[in-house]
């Protein structure tokens, strides 16, 4: 029941793909997709790259004030599974952003530390002021 519906129809890449693709006219923004096959991947982890996904594509559209999102998706060199959102909005300093859960019932970034961290992954996010925000979700 936790797993969203569309991963069990379309599969992890795709359904990343369709919700990039719908993401951009719902939301005004120019959105950029470049995937690699990630391989076989747990269905847990699925749903959890996923749902980190989604919280940050919703964070965009709600904070950003972004004209263009960035969605990347692949292994790394040490064969890690990643997700990756970069937009260029307005940015924030990470260090004032407080750890609650948001008033939409969307994860605060403690909480998606914690999902990344409970399945042996990591989540780091960078972003500046004024230049834009870098979400980048790791699994082994």
């Amino acid at each position: 029941a936790l797993r969203p519906v569309d991963l069990e129809r379309h599969g992890f890449i795709e359904t990343i793909r369709k919700y990039a693709d719908d993401f951009g006219p719902q939301n005004g923004l120019r959105v950029e997709v470049e995937m690699a096959d990630v391989g076989s991947l747990d269905l847990h982890n699925e749903a959890v790259l996923f749902r980190i996904f989604q919280e940050a594509m919703h964070n965009v559209a709600k904070h950003a004030n972004a004209r263009t999102v960035k969605v990347r998706l692949g292994r790394d060199a040490r064969d890690q599974v990643f997700v990756e959102v970069e937009d260029d909005g307005s940015g924030f300093d990470p260090t004032a952003v407080t750890d609650r859960v948001s008033s939409a019932g969307g994860l605060g970034l403690r909480q998606m530390h914690e999902r990344m961290h409970a399945r042996g992954g990591a989540l780091a996010i960078t972003s500046t002021p004024g230049v834009g925000t870098k979400l980048r979700a790791t699994l082994p």
